[in-house]
């Protein structure tokens, strides 16, 4: 077989496609089906090899680029190894390969449209919807560690491909070709290109929702959206407790096994976490409210911007981050655990008229993150990007439906008090995290004069800056949930309930170490703030350190001379 090509390099040969037998299904260190690397070093020393995948035995194009170079002889090839394409059908011709990330955004892949014409008439489709490794090295790399590929490499596997036998119980895009290389964590997933539409008859889709756009979405069709949605994450999650004794049970458990991100949390020694998490905590807070206030005022409510308002907040969020180690505590180690979606919002689904053109279904899209996780991460997934104010007046019925649906499918109870109480207190701990979000991700992810300059959010860049809005929007509905989402009030009754207190060591502490403090840490975080609003704080605290370090230079030069 011919040498394998390099990313970027022209001047190697195509890979040979004659006398291939490799047939779909057949193992390749399959054992590491639903993994996406196996170790930092194999990632920098592979990631721009073309390897050979664990589930075809070929190797792939990880680029835009490359897909034009492999050319139509490795899509045919690629396709008939799927069982997608009839022996005697081939590719031959690309009408048009079109990188469309930028447009549609996300983290974790590249995207592609590729077009093409085959030598007959057949039943596969001409266009796909293509995901790619992304070009970004450190984007590459960070959605490896997130595990992101490899479960949705798995998943297609599973359930979407030609040559799928099991069935998941909502409709999942079509995958017509997909692989990974696990030790260069380098992928490729060939999927059926979805013809959004007008929802204007039987099996007709609605136009693609956008994350953090829900006022794209007609109005008579949003509660549809997020109902459809929760009953399909519940059945989901249902589903598997009814198959988890069966050989498909273990399959799922051994491909997808525990992916959630939030591990657990200290249950005891708090008092060794609580005085960093509170002043960091504190800190940042006064760079969140400077950026509602001064950043983007005039897409935020009024109400949430209002003095009052802003000393309440201060206030409160100072006794909830005080008690953040608890909350952690509670989340992470006494939650329960289902398998399923964990971000199956209004961006990764498709909705569609029904058989008889009156009803609305929707299926799921980006399994990236299949697998197993606390259920308050996948209600938080699904809920956490709808807009206000239809969050915070439709949380808790839909937090209900989803317990109530999960129950009747699964024949297991799942409390409904106890799941909103852990849904409330996660949107507690999210507000806490916000203000990170404001520092570390907007200025990076947007044009800080541009977004001051947005007259609303659905003018640019809010329109069409994808990472730029959702994290303007999740900082601003963060202020707006705690207000009119009554956070506080959910972490009292929390607090309350569960006698969640500093006890007297805890008290004498707070006297000791944080309350008498706080006058001079707010005058401290006033000039940080001055400074990092006009490109200073870096330097400043640049020019501190060489201060100080000359400082002790001098020290060291005087005790010698």
């Amino acid at each position: 077989m011919a040498k394998r090509r390099m990313a970027g390099d022209h001047q190697v040969e195509q890979p040979l496609l004659e006398g291939e037998t490799t047939t779909a299904g057949e193992t390749h260190t399959m054992e590491l089906l639903g993994k996406s690397m196996t170790t930092a070093a194999d990632f920098k020393k592979l990631h721009t090899m073309n390897l050979p995948g664990i589930i075809h035995g070929f190797d792939f194009p990880i680029s835009c680029q490359q897909i034009e170079e492999y050319g139509v002889a490795w899509w045919t090839k690629a396709l008939r190894a799927s069982r997608a394409l009839p022996e005697d059908v081939q590719v031959t011709r690309f009408v048009e390969v079109k990188n469309i990330t930028k447009k549609v955004g996300g983290g974790a892949a590249d995207k592609a449209i590729v077009e093409v014409e085959y030598d007959k008439s057949c039943d596969i489709p001409s266009r796909f919807f293509v995901k790619l490794p992304c070009a970004d090295i450190d984007n590459r790399l960070q959605a490896a560690n997130m595990n992101s590929a490899g479960p949705e490499v798995a998943f297609a596997h599973v359930f979407a491909c030609p040559y799928s036998t099991a069935e998941f119980p909502m409709r999942v895009a079509k995958m017509f070709f997909c692989d990974i290389n696990v030790e260069s964590t380098n992928f490729i997933q060939i999927q059926e290109c979805l013809e959004f539409s007008d929802g204007s008859g039987p099996g007709v889709l609605f136009p693609a929702a956008d994350k953090c756009q829900d006022w794209k979405i007609p109005r008579e069709l949003v509660d549809t959206y997020y109902v459809l949605l929760v009953k399909g994450l519940a059945h989901q999650c249902a589903w598997y407790e009814t198959i988890a004794d069966t050989g498909m049970g273990e399959k799922i458990r051994t491909m997808f096994g525990e992916t959630s991100q939030m591990g657990n949390f200290p249950e005891k020694f708090h008092f060794l976490l609580r005085w960093l998490i509170f002043w960091v905590g504190r800190s940042l807070m006064f760079f969140g409210i400077d950026f509602i206030q001064n950043t983007c005022p005039q897409l935020c409510p009024p109400s949430i911007l209002e003095p009052a308002s802003i000393a309440q907040f201060k206030t409160e969020f100072e006794e909830a981050l005080y008690y953040f180690p608890e909350i952690m505590c509670h989340l992470l180690n006494k939650d329960t655990f289902l398998y399923g979606h964990p971000n199956l919002c209004v961006d990764n689904a498709f909705f569609y008229r029904d058989e008889t053109g009156e009803g609305v279904e929707c299926g799921g899209l980006d399994f990236g993150l299949y697998g197993k996780h606390k259920t308050v991460v996948h209600l938080s997934g699904l809920l956490g990007t709808a807009d206000e104010p239809y969050h915070c007046q439709n949380r808790e019925r839909l937090v209900r439906l989803f317990c109530e649906e999960y129950t009747a499918k699964s024949g297991k109870h799942m409390d409904p008090d106890a799941t909103y109480e852990d849904y409330e207190l996660m949107n507690v701990m999210k507000c806490l995290l916000c203000a990170v979000i404001a520092v570390a991700k907007v200025p990076s992810a947007m044009d800080m004069d541009q977004l001051k300059a947005c007259p609303s959010e659905r003018d640019p860049p809010m329109v069409d800056n994808f990472y730029g809005r959702s994290f303007t929007k999740l900082i601003i509905a963060s202020y707006i949930r705690w207000k009119h989402g009554h956070a506080y009030d959910s972490f009292r009754r929390w607090a309350d309930r569960e006698d969640v207190s500093p006890g007297f060591l805890g008290t004498l502490g707070g006297w000791l170490f944080y309350w008498p403090w706080r006058p001079f840490h707010s005058a401290f975080m006033s000039t940080q703030v001055f400074l990092y609003n006009r490109s200073l704080l870096g330097a400043s605290w640049g020019l501190a350190g060489l201060a100080g370090l000359g400082y002790v230079g001098t020290l060291i030069y005087r005790s010698w001379a």
